[in-house]
């Protein structure tokens, strides 16, 4: 079966990783996700978490279905071109730092979820602009505070990826990866 044209758009894997990001950076998505929770607080456990994870995952549907629409443009009429694909994506970036790069350790996650891109869609003149140190920097993250993976990391969609995993740029194929490599499908991104 074909993946769907969305999903080759937006990635389920960068939708999921925003989703995560925002959780943790967003102060109104937060706050949000916390009512969330405690919504489900008086469920028996399996419950509780079943049910956060419905949500989460309506939540991350959300958001790619919102960037599908915002990257593909008007009647989808950017999906013909990368290079209109990659200018929406590079304008996210370029919002999403302005809004949390000033916060410890997002610009390293911001780095990490563009890298989740395919190689076509990243927008590297962007990402070649970060600082280098601040892409290394550690993260606030109680997830990326770490070197591991914590063994709740599937059931706290807050966490992001621990510090071992950063972004290297390949001068070949003129595009970022995450190192070491990684299948975030393994870890539910």
């Amino acid at each position: 079966p074909s993946i769907p044209l969305s999903a080759r758009i937006v990635p389920p894997s960068f939708a999921t990783y925003l989703s995560r990001f925002l959780l943790h950076y967003d102060e109104g998505a937060g706050k949000w996700w916390e009512k969330q929770s405690d919504s489900f607080s008086l469920l028996a456990s399996y419950e509780a978490k079943k049910r956060e994870s419905k949500s989460f995952s309506s939540y991350t549907s959300s958001i790619q279905k919102g960037l599908y629409s915002y990257v593909s443009g008007e009647n989808e009429s950017n999906i013909s071109s990368y290079s209109k694909v990659r200018t929406q994506y590079a304008s996210l970036l370029t919002s999403l730092v302005n809004k949390y790069g000033s916060k410890e350790g997002a610009i390293r996650d911001i780095g990490l979820l563009f890298a989740m891109l395919p190689p076509v869609y990243q927008p590297t003149e962007q990402l070649l602009k970060l600082d280098k140190g601040v892409i290394t920097q550690t993260g606030s993250n109680k997830g990326s505070k770490l070197d591991n993976f914590t063994p709740n990391f599937q059931e706290d969609f807050t966490l992001l990826l621990p510090n071992k995993y950063q972004i290297q740029y390949n001068d070949i194929e003129k595009s970022y990866t995450i190192t070491p490599k990684i299948n975030l499908f393994e870890i539910g991104i």
